[in-house]
């Protein structure tokens, strides 16, 4: 480690996101906790997650990001709708050096299976083995215009960006699972019948046993992500 890392590190000392100001816990049960974040433009965080967690951007911005034990540098431009998984453990720092507040949704698993560690192979060697994914991120969006589903497969659960075009479904789980949704826009979301979910940008929701697809009721596209969540089996 760099002297100015390491003075870096020494400067500061990582929180639970329980005890940070910028996250606000919006729910919590027996298989995760959802934080609401808010950085105001040049402020930061620096959360240690004692759980693998995933975080979805609800807004363009510029964010300043650290693992900790580096030293902060590089600026990242996000957009609204970014999904990204991170194995918890080391502490995350995150400055906001945007000119907008930034916000997201943070959600710690409470299962270690729930990770992107599994089986997998490798073509350079020819041979498989038990190691982590190559990617912990969602790809983004091919266009402005286009109705998609993307998945990122995390063993015990599997997330969805998700944008449904007016009058576009949204399939039901193929096995029974509890789902977390949290809308990057604002959606309108309905079976074709039955109870209505109508949600602002980062207000979620938490459904369990899900057996009927839901179609976007809006007149525009509808993007969110849908967290599909296995039951724990202790």
């Amino acid at each position: 480690m760099g002297l100015a890392a390491m003075a870096w590190t020494q400067a500061r000392t990582p929180v639970d996101a329980d005890a940070e100001p910028h996250h606000h816990l919006i729910l919590a049960n027996d298989q995760v906790r959802v934080f609401a974040v808010s950085i105001p433009a040049g402020e930061e965080t620096y959360v240690r997650h004692q759980h693998n967690f995933l975080t979805i951007s609800l807004r363009d911005g510029r964010l300043v990001m650290w693992a900790e034990g580096s030293n902060p540098g590089l600026v990242f431009p996000v957009s609204a709708g970014d999904t990204r998984f991170f194995l918890g453990g080391p502490a995350l720092g995150v400055r906001n050096t945007g000119a907008a507040k930034y916000q997201n949704i943070t959600i710690d698993f409470l299962d270690p299976q729930v990770t992107t560690y599994a089986y997998q192979y490798n073509r350079s060697l020819g041979q498989a083995s038990w190691d982590y994914g190559s990617s912990g991120a969602l790809a983004p969006p091919v266009d402005e215009h286009s109705g998609f589903a993307h998945a990122l497969s995390l063993r015990r659960a599997v997330v969805r960006d998700v944008r449904l075009l007016p009058g576009a479904e949204l399939a039901p789980p193929e096995r029974s699972a509890n789902e977390l949704f949290i809308p990057v826009t604002d959606v309108n979301l309905a079976p074709a019948s039955g109870r209505q979910l109508k949600r602002q940008s980062g207000e979620i929701a938490w459904l369990e046993g899900r057996t009927s697809a839901l179609i976007n009721r809006g007149d525009a596209p509808a993007r969110f992500v849908v967290l599909q969540l296995e039951a724990r089996r202790d």
